[in-house]
């Protein structure tokens, strides 16, 4: 290559995939794996890198392997690589790069999960393996590819003319036997797994090597338990013609094919007849042995006997004198005939076997089998490899492993929406020949960070959306700018769904398919028993009349929705009472009878997953995986009935989820997947005021509920969560008390004093703002309740000191109360024995009493979420004074060197306050009359503002 000449695309590949580390490493990382460490030390310094010793916050081991990244709990700075090795008395040694100080206190551990991108970095520039440039440019709409139409399918696949396929899925089949590159559309439900699965047996009998990708494990799954029922009766199927190579998640294929696809259950399998047959052979040899010893034994006892009677012979011609003959003779006789009697019965023994010599080359053939045996047995993994034909895996495992097969024919990607564009690239330039591409650009895209990083510059992120985010279909030039697919000779669309009942799909295609509306092909009959809660097949959860706002001050207060919560917990109540959903505890559940069988809750944020898992486990009686979770767990699966919970109308925003706008933005790929989920029935819970106001009236989201008006059945929200009275309480069932209700402004406070009442540990009133009439109201009722042990908390604002609130923090101390002071509350809830929650408008102890209804909920996880969300609420700084503050000495001195509430504080010249801002993001304490840094800064950045420095 000519010195200075871009080496398109590699260079561009390399750039994006370097903006992915970088932006990994930038920013948050991931927090639900972020483990805490404390207590930190400083041990050693060896060159550039600093040992540390601390004490893990929790326990836990790490994985061999795993590689980490760390930095300050306080920062936000850049994370650093660092080593982790445990030690004998449970501390955990830390080396890294990162100078963070003698006694660093708190960090974060996070698992680095670039090591990924690296790999990938290593496949694009050619480091780590070769890439066919042919065919790997085919994905970016680069070369002169052979299009054709195979003739001979019935050939190659077995009984084709018979087959249920339409002619869509047809064209696509032959299209992919006979072109160099082939793009499948598949929306959901329009079989494109079938499709796939027949090119790839097709592939086979053109006796091609296959190479099938998808970017998720349980992808691979599915296609791989297709894959066996279509091969199983191939010749070699049962020892690796096709191999799953990776984790098996599916535990149905485990179950079904696993000991014909695993490679090291193959092996196993292999490796126990190969066992067996070496026993068979040693088990003849010992006879054939035992045999040889008999003719040994005739051989000896016969010496022997010749030699006895020779000796006979001697003693009777009188060689030995005297009275010694006679004993001598006498013995001699003797053995003589215990010789005789032993060579009758060797001889009887020997007549029944082969010959010596025919035992003897026995032998020695079966001493050759048993050795050729052992070569077999130590050459099976080896053995096995060669027998792939079809080789199935994710995406990742093949372009990060050594080469799967010999010889790659054949690179099928399946979900391709899904996948990066570099790890698509490098993914088809594993194949020699041909490369089929599946999957739909408008459901789930790559998970990516580059284009979104808030460290990356705005060239950068551009950079990331072209070479990192775009999938194989708008690379290739299939899909126009505005995310329509365009004509074009190498894409076969399918149009056909089998999934969804017709008015399920009406409401997938206004959303995501409106330029190329999917047609119906199944029948409008929904395979569960019937209920009158999902009476049809597409139902309205409207909440917009009981929505009970959060603060709009707390932070991520639209990633959970009590109402909501309240309403899937209901409606799976009710399924449960029509025999739609199995009741709690049930274990005699025939196949598909189990909930993960029949439903599917789906929910836009991980907050609100997690409170509806545990709150869904205590109504089933035990936590089912895979019921309840975010859109990207649910790819690729389907479910009868799918409960989409938008959460949206606590908060005073939808959310990121509902934020783009366009065929081919996130939003609409994510409702995309969220709402064909469905197979017979498809309930949503949407609070259609709050997003009607909230997104654009020419997104997706605006036509999703605009058609949801129209046309969905409607079931209200009092029917699943009822508006009671206070004097309904004591006439209800214990099962009744536990159901979610709506209480009018004007019934709380009786309803509250029954629920008083009837507490028996504790009492945990949230409430911002102190009056004296209700304050001391209150207390007259909560006072007999703490004299009977009964713990009663009042978690209020602190007060300015003299203020008549101050003043009532006192009588509520005094009366007994504990007071809990939090800066910045604004919630109003009451909490009784963490099992009961009140929740809404109640500010119980200020004038302004409920203005709306509030919701009694009788569940602990909710009473468990409310009461974390409040506690982890975040405090950024303080709430702002009324009146300007008034000058103020309080607080501890501070000297240059000195680290004061994460702050490194120095001394900088004001000719270099310019330089210390721009090195270090140094900034002014107008107070102390100081410059400051972050605490975790590298001191040698800082070095010559600190004591003892020159200039200090």
């Amino acid at each position: 290559m000519v010195a200075g000449k871009r080496n398109h695309p590699v260079d561009d590949f390399l750039r994006a995939i370097g903006n992915e580390i970088e932006a990994q490493l930038a920013g948050s990382g991931p927090g639900d794996g972020r483990i805490g460490l404390k207590d930190g030390l400083l041990v050693g310094v060896d060159g550039s890198e600093f040992d540390y010793v601390f004490s893990p916050v929790k326990k836990w081991e790490a994985d061999a392997g795993d590689r980490f990244l760390v930095r300050s709990s306080a920062s936000r700075r850049r994370w650093e690589r660092a080593t982790v090795a445990p030690m004998p008395d449970g501390k955990v040694r830390v080396t890294t790069a990162a100078e963070l100080g003698r006694t660093p206190g708190t960090v974060q551990l996070a698992k680095d999960e670039t090591g990924s991108s690296e790999l990938l970095a290593g496949r694009v520039s050619g480091v780590s393996g070769s890439v066919n440039r042919a065919t790997a440019d085919l994905v970016l709409g680069e070369g002169a590819p052979r299009i054709g139409r195979c003739a001979d399918v019935d050939r190659l696949i077995h009984g084709y003319r018979a087959l249920a396929l339409n002619t869509r899925q047809r064209m696509a089949i032959e299209h992919a036997l006979a072109s160099d590159v082939t793009f499948i559309w598949g929306p959901p439900g329009t079989g494109k797994t079938e499709v796939v699965c027949r090119i790839v047996e097709g592939c086979l009998r053109q006796g091609l090597k296959v190479l099938f990708l998808a970017p998720t494990k349980i992808a691979v799954d599915q296609a791989v338990e297709r894959l066996c029922v279509l091969l199983q009766h191939e010749e070699g199927f049962d020892t690796g013609l096709l191999q799953r190579l990776g984790e098996i998640e599916s535990r149905s294929l485990v179950d079904g094919f696993g000991p014909c696809v695993s490679p090291d259950m193959i092996v196993a399998k292999l490796a126990r007849e190969i066992d067996e047959r070496a026993a068979a052979v040693e088990s003849r040899g010992d006879q054939v042995r035992a045999g040889i010893d008999l003719h040994a034994a005739l051989s000896d006892t016969a010496r022997l006997l010749g030699e006895e009677r020779d000796r006979r012979t001697d003693l009777t011609r009188g060689a030995v004198a005297g009275g010694q003959v006679d004993g001598e003779l006498e013995r001699c006789r003797r053995t003589i005939k215990a010789l005789e009697r032993k060579l009758a019965e060797c001889s009887a023994a020997v007549s029944a076997v082969e010959p010596l010599a025919g035992l003897r080359d026995v032998d020695a053939r079966m001493t050759r089998e048993l050795a050729a045996i052992q070569d077999e047995r130590r050459a099976l993994v080896d053995a096995v490899r060669e027998r792939r034909r079809v080789v199935a895996t994710t995406v990742a495992k093949a372009i990060q492993s050594r080469p799967l097969m010999d010889t790659v024919d054949v690179v099928v990607i399946d979900e391709a929406g899904m996948v990066a564009l570099p790890s698509a690239w490098c993914a088809a330039g594993l194949a020699d020949k041909r490369v089929v591409i599946a999957g739909d650009f408008r459901q789930l895209p790559a998970v990516t960070h580059g284009s979104t990083s808030r460290t990356a510059t705005a060239e950068d992120q551009r950079h990331s959306l072209t070479w990192m985010d775009r999938d194989a279909f708008t690379a290739a030039g299939l899909v126009d700018p505005d995310g329509a697919a365009r004509s074009d000779s190498r894409m076969i669309c399918l149009d056909s769904q089998y999934r969804m009942r017709r008015a399920i799909c009406a409401v997938v295609n206004e959303v995501a398919y409106p330029d190329s509306p999917l047609r119906t092909e199944r029948d409008d009959v929904s395979r569960l028993p019937g209920s009158r809660l999902i009476s049809g097949s597409l139902v309205l959860v409207d909440t917009t009349s009981r929505r009970i706002p959060y603060s709009a001050r707390r932070r991520n207060a639209h990633k959970s929705n009590i109402v909501h919560e309240a309403v899937v917990h209901e409606l799976v109540r009710g399924l449960q009472f029509d025999s739609v959903l199995p009741t709690r505890k049930r274990t005699d559940l025939a196949r598909g009878e189990r909930a993960t069988d029949r439903m599917a809750v789906i929910v836009p944020y991980r907050d609100q997953a997690k409170t509806l898992r545990k709150s869904l486990a205590h109504r089933f009686g035990e936590e089912y995986d895979g019921l309840v979770d975010t859109v990207h767990r649910f790819q690729g699966s389907q479910r009868p009935l799918v409960v989409v919970d938008t959460v949206a109308g606590a908060g005073d925003k939808p959310g990121w989820f509902y934020e783009q706008k366009g065929l081919s933005s996130a939003t609409c790929r994510l409702l995309n997947v969220a709402l064909s989920r469905a197979q017979d029935h498809l309930v949503v819970i949407a609070d259609v005021d709050f997003l009607r106001r909230a997104v654009p009236a020419d997104s997706e989201v605006a036509r999703l509920v605009d058609h949801l008006v129209r046309h969905a059945d409607r079931l209200a929200v009092d029917d699943l969560v009822p508006v009671r009275a206070a004097a309904d309480l004591a006439g209800m069932t214990a099962d009744e008390l536990a159901r979610p209700a709506f209480f009018p402004a004007d019934e709380v406070e009786r309803a509250l004093v029954w629920d008083f009442e009837l507490a028996r540990r504790r009492i945990d009133v949230y409430c911002p703002f102190l009056d004296r009439p209700p304050v001391r109201k209150w207390l007259k009722r909560l006072e007999r309740r703490m004299l009977d042990g009964v713990v009663v908390a009042v978690h209020t604002r602190p007060q300015d000191e003299g203020s008549s609130a101050a003043g009532l923090v006192d009588e509520l101390h005094a009366a007994g109360c504990q007071v809990v002071l939090r800066e910045r509350m604004h919630e109003k809830v009451v909490v009784i024995d963490g099992t009961v929650l009140w929740h809404g408008s109640s500010n119980l102890f200020a004038n302004t009493g409920p203005t709306d209804l509030m919701m009694r909920i009788t569940d602990p996880a909710a009473c468990e979420q409310v009461t974390r969300i409040i506690a982890s609420a975040r405090m950024e700084r303080p709430a702002r004074p009324r009146w300007p503050p008034r000058p103020t000495s309080s607080g501890p001195p501070v000297a240059v060197g000195d680290v004061l509430n994460g702050r490194l504080y120095l001394n900088v010249p004001r000719g270099e306050k310019d330089e210390a801002k721009d090195l270090v993001e140094a900034r002014w304490d107008r107070d102390r009359g100081l410059w400051h840094v972050d605490a975790d800064t590298p001191r040698a950045k800082v070095r010559r503002w600190l004591p003892g420095e020159p200039g200090v």
